[in-house]
């Protein structure tokens, strides 16, 4: 994504929400604390997973990989050690993964169809194009879920 060393890129608005919002829904997918035990920049660590933590010239190395800064001294504008992470990136992923959290959209209670014309309805479609669009049986003018097909037992 860039340079994040001091004196190298900017990361833009756009790009930094994007990584906000990756590392939230990480975080969330994995039931993972939003923390610096949990996210950790990989400079941290060796290539053989000696943990470093801070960034130290010439100490972040492996076997075969060179001194390493990233994601940058100047990432998020804080630089890369934990109290920076701590300071404005960390907070920022947890803010996302609890606005992620609170927009989660509950799945409304399944009406069962008790109308025979309805029913009558959804067999009628089923004898047309027969297509599936988005969790939605499809003919040429109607749409029936597939939740609906599946309660009358029709596959």
């Amino acid at each position: 994504m860039g340079n994040f060393d001091i004196g190298g890129d900017t990361i833009l608005e756009t790009p930094k929400q994007s990584v906000i919002h990756l590392y939230a829904c990480l975080a969330n997918k994995f039931d993972l604390s939003v923390d610096t035990e949990h996210v950790v920049y990989h400079h941290w660590y060796s290539s053989e997973g000696v943990e470093i933590v801070d960034f130290k010239t010439g100490k972040s190395i492996g076997k075969l990989s060179p001194s390493k800064s990233c994601p940058g001294t100047n990432f998020w504008g804080d630089g890369n050690t934990v109290a920076a992470a701590n300071k404005r990136f960390i907070p920022d992923v947890k803010a996302e993964l609890e606005r992620l959290r609170k927009a989660v959209v509950t799945t409304p209670i399944k009406e069962t169809i008790k109308d025979d014309d309805q029913v009558e309805k959804v067999k009628d479609v089923l004898t047309k194009d027969n297509s599936v669009h988005n969790g939605f049986m499809k003919d040429n003018e109607n749409f029936v879920p597939v939740s609906v097909l599946r309660e009358l037992g029709i596959r």
